[in-house]
């Protein structure tokens, strides 16, 4: 149990590493506008997401086995490095130390991903409200005086 254990610890790290160099990417992604990109991109994540799920589902179904085994509560991955007579426990110990360090660097990611996006927000809804400003200013304009002095410049002459 031990080292399927170990192996799922190391397929979970292979995976965050993947999923930062995806969204390291998916940052450059951002910074070309490139939309394509950026949804293949994000595709790519699904994957990464889904495979991990799995490996927790596998990692949580696991680590329930051994608390059984070691007659030892556990809930948390911590806990179960609590128990003492846990063969290669300072093995899972440095994976469970990996695994978060890499989790952390993702999160980091992926909060300045969020930033570029927030950024590209309000560039576009601020390039729409210069838009939307000057096609006021145009032709369509309510005030009284402009649509009275459009009436007395028709093109037909009512009088005649």
């Amino acid at each position: 149990m031990i080292e399927q254990l170990t192996l799922i610890l190391d397929k979970l790290i292979t995976l965050q590493k993947s999923l930062l160099h995806v969204s390291n990417r998916k940052m450059e992604a951002l910074k070309e506008n490139d939309i394509d990109e950026i949804n293949r991109l994000l595709k790519e994540e699904l994957s990464h997401i889904r495979a991990m799920e799995s490996l927790n589902a596998r990692r949580e179904e696991l680590q329930e086995d051994i608390s059984l085994t070691y007659q030892t509560p556990v809930t948390t991955f911590s806990e179960l490095l609590g128990i003492d007579s846990l063969p290669g426990k300072e093995n899972l110990r440095e994976k469970h130390a990996e695994l978060t360090a890499c989790t952390l660097r993702l999160k980091n990611q992926n909060e300045l991903n969020q930033d570029l996006l927030n950024q590209s927000l309000q560039f576009v809804n601020l390039s729409l409200d210069l838009v939307m400003g000057q096609q006021e200013t145009g032709n369509y304009s309510q005030d009284p005086d402009d649509i009275q002095s459009m009436r007395t410049h028709s093109i037909f002459n009512s009088k005649a």
